[in-house]
């Protein structure tokens, strides 16, 4: 039953003794007294925001220094904001006129309809070059040449794409800001165009001809075994390096040969690899060396025993094999994907293998194949074809 409002008086909690912990006496519509410890009182306010919908609590001050008449007067000023559009810790700000870029960011962040993983690597990126130096800045203070001078440091270092993605991240939370009325307009737009992403260059990649003197190569090179495992299953699933290695037994069914790979974001489909026999090969093995206990199929190998093998290590394997500056280890894909139009196979089903989204929109909207049995003897026609080129150079599963 909901509390009637003012349902204590000043002798109440006066007299009030703590329960436990903390002891919470209602006064209705989410005020309440909170006893802590043995003479500790003061009023706090409890509610569902309005647009997070989150439960939250404000403290508003201490008894008796705060006396019960303020603090229902209190609770009638965050009563209304409440009910606005706009989070009440924002509104407070406003009327403080303390809305500084952190907090607007992280509310913004918080509640993007995007996967946990993206937000983190957002507000990271913030956090890192942002946050210390204009984190503190009210939003009403920002002008272009102000955060360029962030963004220009950030670029000084090497790191291009990171401004650029930052500059985006900025121009995002202020076209929220705009809409939500915390300012009036968006003057940073123009960074968008400003700091655009670097052209991308295709990923370096060898030819099919080349593929038996590449595995005598690698088929020479001391390895761990595991490593050697990453190698090769990179190779059959035409995957990505870090979907490789941080690749979870969860995910994997051996019974049905799929591999599902959660999707990067809501608006994703799942990425469904079909394992070929060969790569069913190399999990089994990977299951005698180390077992599959661990969460990932490639366990780090250093320090943090918790996490997976880095999406660098077949990088750093083909700087020490001698192909550097030939050979990239996202190049794997670009390699399966020129040897399968070369030999003919079906378009849509080395893009769907390849995990690619398609970019004609009416294409996107009405063609939902899955393609299923055909990707099934896509992937068992590269495998074959991988171990045919490797000649005499043993795969893993033979090897180990």
């Amino acid at each position: 039953m909901t509390k009637p409002l003012n349902s204590l008086c000043d002798l109440q909690i006066k007299n009030a003794k703590p329960e436990g912990n903390d002891t919470l006496l209602c006064d209705g519509g989410g005020l309440y007294v909170r006893i802590r410890g043995k003479n500790s009182k003061s009023f706090i306010f409890i509610y569902s925001d309005s647009v997070t919908k989150k439960r939250c609590k404000q403290t508003l001050g201490k008894y008796p220094n705060l006396s019960l008449r303020d603090a229902r007067a209190l609770r009638e000023t965050l009563t209304n904001n409440v009910i606005s559009t706009i989070p009440c810790h924002i509104s407070n700000a406003i009327a403080n006129k303390s809305l500084n870029f952190e907090d607007v960011a992280r509310d913004y962040i918080e509640n993007k309809d995007i996967l946990q993983s993206s937000k983190s690597d957002e507000l990271v990126r913030l956090e890192k070059y942002v946050f210390p130096s204009l984190g503190g800045v009210n939003i009403d203070e920002f002008t272009p040449a102000l955060v360029s001078h962030v963004l220009e440091q950030v670029i000084a270092r090497g790191y291009k794409e990171t401004a650029s993605r930052i500059a985006s991240s900025i121009v995002s939370i202020f076209n929220d800001a705009t809409c939500r009325g915390l300012i009036e307009m968006n003057a940073l737009t123009p960074l968008k165009s400003v700091y655009k992403s670097p052209k991308s260059t295709p990923f370096l990649t060898i030819k099919w001809r080349e593929l038996r003197t590449f595995f005598q190569t690698l088929g020479s090179a001391d390895l761990l075994p595991i490593t050697r495992c990453l190698i090769e299953f990179q190779f059959h699933t035409i995957t990505r390096p870090i979907e490789a290695a941080s690749a979870r037994w969860a995910d994997i069914d051996l019974e049905q040969r799929i591999w599902t790979i959660p999707s990067k974001s809501k608006n994703e489909l799942k990425h469904k690899i079909m394992l070929s026999q060969q790569t069913v090969n190399i999990l089994s093995t990977i299951k005698s060396l180390i077992g599959d206990k661990h969460e990932f199929v490639f366990p780090n190998q250093g320090r943090n025993r918790n996490g997976h093998m880095s999406s660098q290590t077949v990088n750093a394997v083909l700087k020490r094999i001698g192909y550097q500056g030939r050979f990239h280890g996202h190049g794997t894909r670009s390699l399966a994907s020129t040897t399968l139009n070369e030999f003919g196979v079906n378009y849509d089903h080395i893009e769907k293998s390849l995990g690619h989204i398609e970019q004609n929109d009416s294409r996107r909207a009405y063609n939902r194949a899955e393609y299923i049995h055909q990707r099934r003897d896509l992937m068992d026609f590269w495998s074959t074809f991988l171990v045919q080129q490797a000649g005499s150079t043993l795969p893993c599963w033979e090897r180990y």
